[in-house]
């Protein structure tokens, strides 16, 4: 029997990609009937929620569920839609990546052949502009010499690795290694898959699972981004 899948995604003011997104996971090849997806917003002050609550009404047959995220910040609003949801297999996304149409069901693959507790795939690195700066950024972001052992943005080998991004589990894996860590602005998947491996659990990394990324558009909203990561 299918599992249920529950596709959980953190939310603040991305009216630009959030439409693409839902598209994306309408589009999937995994059965609707057997998904959800809960989408936990931080307070988006531009029309995000209106989008959401628009395609509600437009397409019934993909199950979404809004919900606030109160603390705004990206390991809350994992929590929160996590709490909310009720499927037997976790899958996390972000609301400015755009999954492939098999992103969710090579997720459950993987996971039925125990090929790791916690199963994520490949980021393709995509300029958010037509600048020359916006698509330098996204070149740098993917390339082993800006991203290091980073194997998630460019390697082609399916292999145990120390992270993914995003991920998808069991939901009983939250029974033993706890929910994200809120006191994190930045790195909540990576302490996440290092709690993972800590209990003996295997983070693995196939290379056909696959979605978009849209790196940052310009130099001052990258210096942010690492502003925020510690550097």
């Amino acid at each position: 029997m299918q599992k249920t899948v529950s596709v959980v995604i953190p939310c603040l003011n991305e009216e630009k990609t959030i439409r693409q997104v839902l598209d994306a996971l309408r589009a999937q090849s995994y059965p609707l009937e057997l998904m959800e997806i809960v989408i936990a917003d931080g307070g988006s002050k531009d029309r995000t929620r209106e989008i959401i609550k628009t395609y509600q009404t437009e397409y019934p047959e993909l199950k979404i569920q809004l919900v606030d995220n109160p603390k705004r910040i990206i390991p809350a609003g994992v929590n929160v839609a996590m709490m909310a949801s009720v499927g037997e297999i976790i899958v996390r996304m972000d609301a400015h990546s755009i999954p492939q149409n098999d992103y969710v069901a090579r997720c459950v693959v993987g996971l039925e052949a125990r090929l790791g507790d916690n199963v994520g795939g490949r980021w393709d690195i995509m300029p958010s502009g037509s600048t020359w700066i916006a698509k330098s950024i996204a070149l740098a972001a993917a390339h082993p010499i800006g991203v290091g052992d980073a194997q998630y943005r460019h390697s082609d080998t399916a292999a145990a690795v120390d992270t993914v991004p995003y991920g998808s589990f069991y939901r009983a894996l939250l029974d033993k290694v706890g929910l994200f860590d809120e006191t994190l602005i930045a790195n909540e998947d990576y302490e996440f898959n290092t709690r993972i491996r800590q209990s003996g659990g295997t983070i693995w990394f196939d290379p056909q699972i696959r979605c978009q990324y849209f790196a940052r558009p310009n130099l001052s909203r990258l210096a942010k981004q690492y502003w925020t990561y510690g550097f």
